[in-house]
């Protein structure tokens, strides 16, 4: 095995969504990490799989699986099932589902998004059933899963129409994400062609599921809303923004969003095009962080204060271009961040009590990274 320098089995409805950690990760030195690349003959295959040391931030390559442009990806809790997206544009789009027995991937199946270029996957933890959103097509689908993790059938389907103030970027709908809230009852789907954010309702009918009557938050127009984080109490939402870098954060009243923050992703120095792309809290619920890329090429650390507000710790240079994706290692110490367009994923040491990041530990280079799941 060569080492690259990086720089009880449960119930099948214990699912969670890869933002999810399961806790005896935290104690374990070495975790499975996978990261979902753009694919390009002779440069990228598809899944990479490592065996990632917590402690020296170092991975051995395990496997690869071959498959299309797997953009982005979500872990069943058991580790057993990995799912992906087919980020395609010719017909060919699909989610697919992978068996994991620790060395190696298979395929269980795969079936259409009916939409072009699925960019995002999210499963539930309290029902077997993921979401996937089309960032081209404006669209998402919910699919019911099967206990051995195989797609079963694409159970509901919503096409969103509009458009937003932009009219290069937001001549249609680009649905960018779906998040389940936290207790797993509705799914927050984020459409950066409309500036909404569009709440449904998770139903179920006998054995199959659907989306009921939504609810909507409109977002400040132009910004185009990526990808959200909601506190672990779900009173505070946040929100990035794509096209302007900033943070808007969210306090639920009753059962309406007030606004209640706005804050920039970038220094204050800062002048050149932005593209925000991913946002997180720290498995403590006490640090939140975001990515920004084009000229930017940072992510920027804020404290959560005890009102939901946040204050900012810090801006750090990624060591890269194209911060697409980025998570925290299983026991939150370290910081991992895909840099897309410099083909290598940047791991930073985090201090965990006040939320820094101190420094580069090592690298990882890959072809095109874009998604990275513990």
């Amino acid at each position: 095995m060569t080492t690259i320098k990086l720089n009880k089995i449960v119930p099948y409805l214990m699912m969670v969504t890869y933002l999810t950690i399961p806790a005896s990760l935290f104690a374990q030195t070495h975790v499975p990490l996978f990261v979902g690349t753009y694919t390009q003959p002779g440069k990228s295959a598809g899944i990479y799989v490592y065996n990632f040391n917590q402690n020296t931030g170092s991975a051995d390559l395990i496997t690869t699986f071959k498959t299309s442009n797997p953009s982005f990806l979500a872990k069943r809790a058991d580790g057993r099932v990995i799912y992906a997206v087919n980020e395609m544009h010719d017909g060919t789009e699909s989610l697919s589902a992978f068996a994991f027995d620790g060395k190696q991937l298979r395929l269980l199946n795969s079936m259409p998004t009916k939409g072009a270029d699925p960019c995002h996957v999210a499963l539930s933890e309290r029902d077997p059933i993921a979401i996937v959103s089309n960032y081209s097509g404006g669209s998402f689908s919910l699919y019911r899963l099967n206990e051995d993790g195989s797609i079963a059938s694409q159970d509901d389907f919503v096409q969103h129409t509009g458009a937003g103030v932009d009219k290069d970027r937001q001549e249609k709908p680009h649905v960018h994400s779906a998040f389940f809230s936290t207790d797993f009852s509705s799914v927050y789907v984020q459409d950066l062609g409309t500036d909404k954010i569009t709440i449904y309702p998770i139903v179920k009918d006998g054995v199959r599921y659907r989306l009921g009557d939504p609810t909507a938050i409109s977002t400040p127009p132009g910004g185009g809303p990526r990808h959200i984080a909601l506190s672990r109490d779900g009173k505070y939402l946040y929100v990035i923004l794509e096209m302007t870098a900033k943070v808007i954060v969210y306090e639920k009243k009753m059962t309406d969003w007030k606004q209640i923050q706005e804050v920039a992703i970038n220094r204050k120095d800062f002048q050149g095009r932005d593209g925000a792309a991913d946002i997180k809290i720290s498995p403590d619920n006490r640090f939140l962080y975001a990515t920004n890329r084009l000229d930017a090429n940072v992510v920027s650390a804020y404290q959560i204060k005890s009102d939901g507000r946040l204050s900012l710790l810090d801006t750090y240079d990624v060591q890269g271009k194209g911060p697409r994706n980025f998570n925290f290692s299983p026991n939150g110490k370290l910081l991992l961040v895909a840099n897309q367009l410099t083909d290598n994923v940047t791991v930073f040491r985090r201090n965990t009590k006040d939320g820094r990041l101190n420094g580069v530990q090592s690298n990882l280079n890959i072809f095109s990274p874009v998604c990275i799941v513990f």
